[in-house]
C-alpha cells in the first residue's frame, strides 16, 4: 500500500480500523456507523463532504450488506463503488488478493 496515491477511505461499515492503522490509511467516513441501522441523511452528507474535500475516488462496500446507500452517494459524487470482503468464502488468500486489487483501484495504487 506504500504506492497508494490516496490514504483516505470511505467505507460502508466500520470494519477496517486495524487495516488502516497497520498500513497508514485513514477511514474518513463510514456510511453505516451501526451495522444494523441504515445510514442517516447526515451520515451520507458527511461521506459526500469527505469524498469531495479529500479527493476520494471510491466507496468500499461489503457483499454481506446492501450497497444502495453507497450507490446513491457514488452517483452524486461520481466515484466508484468497490467491494472489500471481510469474510470471504473460505479461500483466504483469494479474498486478500481481491481486497488488495480493489484497494489499488480505489486508492490509485501502483504495482
Amino acid at each position: 500500500v506504500s504506492g497508494f496515491d490516496r490514504r483516505v477511505l470511505v467505507v460502508q461499515h466500520s470494519a477496517y480500523g486495524y487495516l488502516c492503522r497497520r498500513y497508514g490509511l485513514e477511514v474518513g467516513a463510514v456510511l453505516r456507523p451501526m451495522e444494523q441501522v441504515e445510514p442517516t441523511p447526515g451520515d451520507l452528507a458527511f461521506a459526500r463532504r469527505v469524498i469531495e474535500e479529500q479527493g476520494v475516488r471510491a466507496i468500499y462496500v461489503e457483499p454481506q450488506l446492501s450497497a444502495s446507500a453507497a450507490e446513491r452517494v457514488a452517483q452524486v459524487t461520481k466515484v466508484e463503488v468497490l467491494t472489500l470482503d471481510p469474510l470471504g468464502d473460505g479461500d483466504w488468500p483469494a479474498m486478500m488478493r481481491a481486497n488488495l486489487a480493489a484497494l489499488k483501484r480505489g486508492q490509485g495504487g501502483s504495482d
